[in-house]
C-alpha cells in the first residue's frame, strides 16, 4: 500500500507527462471495448439465427448416417418417424422437432425441365425456421399437401410462377421412378447461399414426398430445437442417452454450421490482432512517460538509495506507478466506452447490412463480455508492468554516485 500512495504521488507530481500514457490506455480500452462489445453481440444473433433458423441444436440421424447416408441415403432411413418424434418432444427439454427426408430429380413444368434437390417438411416446424422467410407466395400451411417452396433460380430455370403446379420426379426406395404434382406456394433464395445449388431445391410438405420415394412414415434426419435456457451440455447427454437406445447418432450445430466457426474465427483473429497492435502501442508510449518521468528525478532516486532504499524497492515503486496508470486508463476507457455504447444502444445500436450472415439488414447493441473487459484489463497492467520494468532496469545500473551528480 505505501508503494501505491508513493506511485500515486510521483504521478500527480508530474501528471502533465502521464496523462499521455493515460489518455493512450483509455483510447485502446474504448476501441476493444466497442469492437468487442459488437462483435460479441453480431456473433450472438448470428449463432441463435444458426441454430433456430437452419440447423437446430441437434440432428438425429440412423446410425451410419455420417459416414454412408449421402451415398446410399435409402439405407439409412429412420422408420417410424413419428413415433420416434412423439417419444421425443415428450422429453421436457425440447422445443419442437422438424423431421425431414431429403430427395433429388428432376422437376419440369408445361414447358421446361430442371434437376433439383429438395425435402419433405413438416410445416408447423418448416415455419418456425428459416422457410417461413419466402420472397413472394408464403410458406406451406400446415393443411397445405402436395405443394412447396422453390428456390428462385429454379422457378427461373422452369419459367414457372407462384400457384402453377410442377411435376418432380425422383428414385423410389425399391427402385424405379415415381412421380407426384406440386403446387407452389412461394420462393425464396436459400439464407446465407450464393451458389446456383443453393438456389435450386424443393421443400415440400412431408407426406408427398413420402409418397414420392415410397418411403412412408421414414425420414432420414430430425431437427432437434431445445426450449431457451436449456444447458446444451445437460441436454446433449440427454440426446446422447436417447440416440444409444434408438440406434441413432446425432451432430451438434457448431459441427454442422462450418461457416459461422469460419467467421467467427476469422472475426476473433481481427479482435486479437488490433488488441495486440493497441498493446504494442501502449508499450512504447509507457515506455515513453516513463523514461521521462526517470530523467527527471534521476538524482531523486540516488538521494532515496543513499539513505539506504534498496534496488528492489525502487523497482517496486516503478511497478506501482505503472500499475496506478494501466488502471486508471482502463477506468477512463471503460467509463467514456460506457457512454458511447450507451448513446449507440440508445439510438438502435449498430447497422448491419444484408450480407452472406443475414438475408436481411439488423442492428447489434454493444454489450461486451465482463471476462473480456477484465482480460483487457490484465493485458493493459501486464504491458504496464513490464514497460515499467525497462526503465526500473535503466534505474538499477546506475549507481548512487553518478545519480547524485546528474543534472
Amino acid at each position: 500500500m505505501l508503494y501505491l500512495k508513493l506511485g500515486l504521488r510521483n504521478i500527480l507530481k508530474n501528471f502533465r507527462k502521464n496523462l499521455l500514457t493515460i489518455v493512450m490506455i483509455s483510447f485502446g480500452m474504448t476501441a476493444l471495448f466497442i469492437y468487442g462489445g459488437s462483435n460479441t453481440q453480431m456473433f450472438k444473433q448470428f449463432r441463435d439465427m444458426v441454430i433456430h433458423e437452419q440447423y437446430g441444436h441437434f440432428q438425429l440421424h440412423t446410425k451410419g448416417y455420417s459416414e454412408s447416408g449421402r451415398k446410399k441415403p435409402f439405407d439409412y432411413l429412420i422408420k417410424n418417424a413419428s413415433k420416434i418424434e412423439e417419444q421425443l418432444l415428450a422429453e421436457d427439454f425440447i422445443s419442437f422437432v422438424a423431421p425431414r427426408l431429403h430427395f433429388s430429380g428432376i422437376a419440369s413444368s408445361d414447358t421446361k425441365s430442371t434437376v433439383i434437390q429438395g425435402f419433405g417438411g413438416d410445416a408447423a416446424a418448416e415455419g418456425r425456421m428459416e422457410y417461413r422467410k419466402v420472397n413472394a407466395g408464403k410458406c406451406i400451411g400446415n393443411t397445405d399437401t402436395f405443394c412447396a417452396v422453390i428456390g428462385e433460380r429454379a422457378l427461373r430455370r422452369l419459367s414457372a410462377s407462384v400457384g402453377s403446379t410442377i411435376t418432380v420426379l425422383s428414385n423410389m426406395k425399391g427402385g424405379g421412378i415415381s412421380a407426384v404434382d406440386l403446387t407452389i406456394t412461394g420462393t425464396k433464395k436459400s439464407s446465407g447461399e450464393g451458389d446456383i445449388r443453393n438456389q435450386m431445391f424443393v421443400l415440400a410438405d412431408l407426406a408427398a414426398v413420402q409418397e414420392l420415394i415410397d418411403a412412408s412414415d421414414s425420414v432420414d434426419t430430425l431437427i432437434v430445437h431445445l426450449k431457451d435456457g436449456q444447458s446444451f451440455k445437460k441436454a446433449e447427454r440427454q440426446i446422447a442417452a436417447f440416440c444409444n437406445a434408438n440406434n441413432l447418432e446425432y451432430e451438434t450445430w457448431n459441427n454442422l454450421a462450418l461457416f459461422y466457426e469460419r467467421s467467427r474465427q476469422v472475426f476473433s483473429m481481427n479482435e486479437k490482432m488490433l488488441t495486440i497492435i493497441i498493446l504494442i502501442i501502449s508499450v512504447f508510449i509507457i515506455i515513453n512517460t516513463l523514461y521521462m518521468s526517470y530523467m527527471s528525478r534521476v538524482r531523486e532516486i540516488g538521494t532515496i538509495r543513499a539513505i539506504g532504499t534498496t534496488k528492489k524497492q525502487v523497482l517496486k515503486l516503478f511497478i506501482s506507478e505503472s500499475i496506478i496508470l494501466a488502471l486508471a486508463g482502463c477506468v477512463l476507457g471503460i467509463t467514456a466506452a460506457s457512454l458511447i455504447g450507451d448513446v449507440i444502444n440508445g439510438l438502435g445500436g449498430i447497422y448491419h447490412p444484408s450480407s452472406v450472415f443475414n438475408e436481411e439488414a439488423y442492428y447489434t447493441l454493444i454489450k461486451p463480455e465482463f471476462t473480456k473487459i477484465l482480460l483487457y484489463c490484465l493485458l493493459f497492467t501486464a504491458v504496464s508492468i513490464a514497460a515499467s520494468g525497462v526503465i526500473s532496469f535503466r534505474a538499477m545500473k546506475l549507481s548512487i554516485a553518478d545519480s547524485l551528480r546528474w543534472n
